[in-house]
């Protein structure tokens, strides 16, 4: 049980490391540069931490759904 518990443990505190949360997120936003209809917030590197993960805030204009009855035909 031991090894169980150390193997989760691992998993655990890397998904809750938002350093590298924040790095997965400056990666993402490269490969959808140039994008003007898909946005990622900015990480700001100096305001984060292990522990504390700090973007910048988006205010997005949201634009209607199209019906989905749309798509069917």
């Amino acid at each position: 049980f031991v090894s169980i518990y150390r193997e989760i443990r691992s998993m655990v505190l890397q998904e809750l490391d938002f350093t590298a949360e924040a790095a997965n997120t400056t990666k993402i936003a490269q490969n959808f540069e140039g994008r003007s209809d898909i946005k990622f917030p900015r990480v700001i590197d100096e305001l984060s931490t292990k522990r504390v993960l700090t973007t910048e805030f988006i205010l997005l204009q949201l634009q209607p759904v199209i019906h989905l009855n749309t798509f069917t035909n």
